[in-house]
C-alpha cells in the first residue's frame, strides 16, 4: 500500500516536472517582436493603398503559421458615413470606392491566431498629429517582422510628401498675421476717432515727439496683442488645408483639401499679394 502511494507520488512529480518544462518551452517560443511606425506628412492616393494591400497579402503568405488560422481584413470608410469591408483587396479595386468617394479612413490587417502574428495598418485623413495613422507588425519570427516593416516603410516613403512649411513656420506666420490684423484694427479705430473727435492739431505736440521710438514700439506691441487671438484662429484653419495625412481619394471635385488650397492661392495672388506690394512700396518711400 505504501509502495503504491509512493509510486503515485513519483508519477505526480514527474508529471508536474514535465508540465513545467512544456510551459517553459512554450513561454520561450512565445517571445514576440513588435515594431510600430507613425505615418505623417504624406499624401495617400488610391494606388498607394493598393500597394500596401499587396504587401499585406504577401506578408500573410510568407508567414510561417498554420494557414487555417490566418485572417485578412480590408476596410474603408467614406465621408458620407458609408463603410466597406472584405477579406480580399477587392475592396480597393480600381474604379471602386477609392476612385469614386471621398474616403476619410482606411484600415487593413493580417492576423494568425495560432502564432499570434499580426500586421495592422491604419490611415486617417487627419489635420492633427494623432495616433490614428500607424503601422504595427508583431510576430515571433524577427526576419518576417523586420522584412514586412521594411516593405511598408519603402511604400510609404514612395508616397507624395505633404507640404511641411505651414507647420514649420506656424509661429512666424501667426506673428506676421497678428501684426497685420492688429495694425488694420488700430487704423480703423483711428479713422472712427478722427471722424467723431475732429482733433484741432495736425502735428503731435513737441513733448510727445521725444517719446517717438518708445511710442512706435508700444504701437506695434498693442497691434500684436490685439491681433494675436484672431490670427491664431485664422492660422489654425489654414493648417487644416495641409493635413498631416491627406487621403486624396475619389473624383476631383470630392478632394476638398486640394480644392480649398487652390482657392486660397487664387485669393492670395489676386488680393493679398497686391496689398503687400503696395504696403512695401509705401514703407520704402517714407
Amino acid at each position: 500500500m505504501v509502495r503504491r502511494v509512493c509510486g503515485e507520488s513519483w508519477a505526480l512529480r514527474y508529471s508536474a516536472l514535465f508540465s513545467l518544462c512544456c510551459y517553459t518551452s512554450a513561454a520561450v517560443d512565445s517571445t514576440k517582436e513588435t515594431r510600430r511606425l507613425r505615418i505623417s506628412n504624406v499624401i495617400v492616393k488610391p494606388e498607394d493603398v493598393r500597394n500596401l494591400a499587396k504587401i499585406l497579402v504577401r506578408a500573410g503568405s510568407g508567414e510561417s503559421g498554420k494557414g487555417e488560422a490566418k485572417s485578412l481584413s480590408f476596410w474603408a470608410g467614406a465621408r458620407d458615413n458609408s463603410e466597406y469591408e472584405g477579406a480580399t483587396p477587392e475592396v480597393y479595386a480600381e474604379g471602386g470606392i477609392l476612385d469614386r468617394k471621398e474616403v476619410h479612413s482606411i484600415g487593413m490587417s493580417f492576423s494568425n491566431y495560432a502564432s499570434q502574428s499580426r500586421v495592422r495598418i491604419r490611415l486617417t485623413h487627419a489635420s492633427g498629429d494623432w495616433g490614428t495613422n500607424e503601422v504595427e507588425v508583431t510576430g515571433g519570427d524577427s526576419n518576417w517582422v523586420n522584412g514586412t516593416m521594411r516593405l511598408i516603410e519603402d511604400s510609404i516613403q514612395a508616397m507624395e510628401p505633404q507640404a511641411e512649411w505651414p507647420r514649420k513656420y506656424f509661429l512666424v506666420m501667426v506673428i506676421a498675421a497678428a501684426l497685420g490684423i492688429g495694425r488694420l484694427y488700430l487704423w480703423v479705430i483711428g479713422l472712427v476717432l478722427d471722424f467723431m473727435w475732429h482733433p484741432n492739431f495736425t502735428q503731435p505736440p513737441e513733448w510727445l515727439k521725444s517719446f517717438g521710438p518708445m511710442l512706435r514700439f508700444l504701437d506695434w506691441g498693442i497691434a500684436l496683442f490685439v491681433g494675436l487671438s484672431p490670427a491664431r484662429s485664422l492660422l489654425d484653419k489654414l493648417i487644416e488645408l495641409w493635413p498631416v495625412v491627406e487621403l486624396r481619394m475619389g473624383r476631383e471635385w470630392t478632394q476638398i483639401s486640394r480644392r480649398r488650397r487652390e482657392r486660397l492661392w487664387l485669393v492670395i495672388s489676386v488680393t493679398v499679394l497686391p496689398l503687400l506690394v503696395n504696403l512695401l512700396y509705401g514703407i520704402m518711400n517714407r
